[in-house]
């Protein structure tokens, strides 16, 4: 059996995984979004502790990457997981965006 080689379709499974904490709360309450909002002096929230979360949101500057690495680079390990992940959340996040909005 051929393996597929390491490069860099194989970044996009650390990338959507970054994407993934970056914007779901672990055990315990922590969100590294959150974490990272604060960090900065930016409320998380649009309403102060409710309303729109934004990590989510912005955690799209990590799931693009993750997308187009893996379709660019659908010949290496593990792309095809980073590839379907990223793009389902992708359009998770933007039909829950549309729907925020409308």
């Amino acid at each position: 059996m051929v393996q597929k080689p390491w490069g860099a379709g194989s970044l996009s499974v650390p990338l959507c995984l970054l994407g993934v904490l970056f914007s779901c709360n672990l055990p315990g309450g922590f969100c590294l979004g959150d974490a990272v909002f604060s960090l900065a002096g930016i409320s998380a929230w649009s309403a102060g502790s409710s309303g729109l979360h934004y990590p989510p949101y912005a955690a799209i500057l990590l799931f693009v990457p993750a997308a187009v690495l893996g379709w660019r680079f659908s010949g290496h390990r593990l792309a095809g997981w980073g590839k379907w992940v990223s793009t389902l959340i992708l359009a998770f996040l933007a039909l829950s965006l549309l729907f925020w909005v409308l």
